[in-house]
């Protein structure tokens, strides 16, 4: 979830609505970190997310919770 892409309430909603037309019961959402950004830095790259606000635990509680009104259990983070 990249906030100003696509961590919006209809980014979310329409994310769950294709999940659900698969037959999906879970979903997993990765928040937007800048754990990535030394490493474009290392490789003299511009980091294309430097403008982009992390992601606090309360905004993505939030957007998780649209994802009830499709019936879709939502987590945050992976198990993996």
């Amino acid at each position: 979830m990249i906030p100003g892409f696509n961590a919006d309430k209809d980014s979310i909603a329409a994310i769950c609505d294709f999940d659900r037309s698969l037959g999906h019961k879970i979903i997993h959402f990765l928040p937007y970190h800048r754990l990535g950004m030394q490493k474009y830095i290392s490789l003299s790259k511009d980091y294309p997310f430097e403008v982009a606000k992390v992601m606090e635990i309360s905004d993505v509680e939030e957007l998780l919770r649209i994802t009830t009104k499709f019936g879709i259990q939502a987590k945050i983070g992976s198990d993996i």
